[in-house]
């Protein structure tokens, strides 16, 4: 024989499981904010470390000096325990670059850092230690390229009194910043 529920018992259970939800939410967020992870109470934090050369940023982790890059004045390593965007690798990624403004070559020489060891010039041949975009290789020498704009001391944008053009090996390239340079590229950036 079933036994049917009265309405007072029905009220009764519903104020009973509405007042275990209460206290299992209750707990659920109180007691995780009391507990100790192993951390001293203190949640996990690394601090952004700024720079203006890659020698700025460079960890000892278990007593080897591991190479770390400094890109928009950020080490962009801040811990052993951090994945490392951009590896230092030993054999670097070799190509030409030339960058002219109104048939004027830009010298990268006066504005390149010794410090800076991710990215080393010689001459026009350009060495690169990591895979890097030529946005993140021209900051080493002071030049933005951005957004179809050219950038060293002022500005040379696509339509501004100029034409700003990029090739790679002799053709028109339009990834400009974001091409990530190939071992023995022929890069050019004009802008006339």
């Amino acid at each position: 024989m079933v036994k049917k529920w009265s309405e007072e018992q029905k009220m009764l259970v519903k104020k009973v499981v509405i007042i275990a939800f209460l206290v299992m939410l209750i707990i659920g967020f109180t007691v995780p904010a009391f507990m100790d992870f192993g951390n001293n109470g203190q949640a996990p934090t690394t601090i952004q470390k700024n720079c203006q050369a890659d020698s700025d940023c460079y960890l000892m982790c278990d007593d080897i000096p591991v190479s770390v890059l400094c890109y928009q004045n950020l080490c962009w390593q801040n811990a052993c325990e951090e994945f490392a965007l951009y590896p230092f690798n030993q054999t670097p990624i070799s190509f030409s670059l030339e960058v002219s403004i109104n048939g004027k070559s830009v010298d990268f020489i006066n504005s390149s850092n010794p410090q800076d060891f991710f990215v080393k010039l010689d001459g026009n041949k350009v060495s690169m230690y990591s895979e890097l975009a030529l946005r993140q290789v021209l900051e080493k020498f002071k030049v933005k390229l951005e957004g179809g704009c050219l950038t060293t001391n002022q500005s040379y944008c696509n339509g501004k009194g100029g034409n700003l053009s990029m090739t790679v090996n002799g053709e028109e390239a339009y990834s400009y910043g974001d091409y990530v340079p190939q071992e023995k590229d022929v890069i050019k950036v004009v802008y006339s």
